[in-house]
């Protein structure tokens, strides 16, 4: 190959780097749902297998994230093989970020952690939880998925897994009010923030669904979704408030209803009574 040939060679290959440099910052700006999926065709990072992650790896601060795989099954993981360390890591990690991002959780103001630690595992081995196919499970800044959970999971487990890391994470950094929020809410905020993400699981209900604002994981969620409607930042507001203390009010003064009204409307939005069926009575004898 001649200079003149090598030369525009290597102009184009410069020129290439740039737009698609150029094309992945509009991506991340306009269309972050899809931008993990465009940096993962271009190489980066390698470690993706499926791009389905709403956005790249960018941190407001400096967080180590570490994997333990203690899922057991061996030669038949679908964790290991479906999954693997390296989309675990890429998941908590996005899943962090996106959670700083949608709540507009700002360094000053969030709760300090350093580290964030998954551990994936056999919850009826480890003997964890009551049900073997609880989901996962989160303390402080430690994150735990059921590999029983993802085993006998019927779908795309890299995708629910997925899923999982953006519910997980909001627990991590959401606010609970003291220990005052409802724990539903909490789950609808963290299936909110999911729901946002574009990875809701196929195990939900539908919109419209549910007796009541507070019965949680997506219904709940579908309620913030809508009261998120009625005013931008509406759900970041509301963790923002639950810093140190929480009230059912604080729907009242961000929205200017009550949370029972803004149930009652949010019902009929959807063709649904808000109020919920009686119970039918006992059958005599059981």
């Amino acid at each position: 190959m001649n200079r003149t040939l090598l030369f525009e060679a290597n102009m184009t290959s410069f020129f290439m780097k740039k737009l698609s440099l150029l094309l992945l910052m509009l991506a991340v700006a306009l269309v972050p749902i899809r931008a993990a999926r465009f940096a993962a065709s271009f190489g980066n990072p390698g470690r993706i297998k499926s791009g389905y992650f709403a956005y790249p790896p960018i941190q407001p601060r400096q967080i180590d994230y570490k994997v333990i795989d203690n899922s057991t099954s061996p030669g038949n993981s679908r964790f290991k093989n479906e999954i693997g360390e390296d989309n675990a890591h890429y998941g908590v990690m996005l899943g962090s970020g996106y959670v700083f991002s949608l709540l507009d959780i700002h360094v000053s103001e969030g709760k300090g952690y350093t580290e964030v630690t998954l551990i994936v595992e056999s919850f009826r081995e480890a003997g964890i939880e009551v049900y073997p196919l609880e989901v996962a499970s989160t303390i402080d800044n430690y994150i735990r998925v059921n590999s029983d959970y993802i085993q006998s999971f019927e779908g795309d487990a890299l995708r629910e897994f997925e899923g999982i890391m953006y519910h997980e994470s909001t627990h991590v950094w959401q606010w609970t009010g003291n220990g005052q929020a409802p724990q539903s809410l909490l789950n609808g905020i963290a299936d909110y923030v999911r729901l946002k993400a574009g990875f809701p699981s196929v195990n939900w209900g539908e919109r419209g669904s549910g007796d009541s604002w507070d019965q949680g994981y997506e219904v709940t969620a579908y309620f913030l979704e809508y009261c998120g409607g009625l005013k931008g930042g509406f759900v970041a507001q509301l963790n923002a408030m639950m810093k140190d203390s929480y009230s059912d009010n604080f729907f009242d003064s961000l929205l200017g209803k009550s949370v029972d009204q803004l149930w009652s409307d949010y019902k009929l939005a959807y063709g649904n009574s808000p109020i919920a069926s009686p119970a039918m009575p006992p059958v005599p004898g059981n």
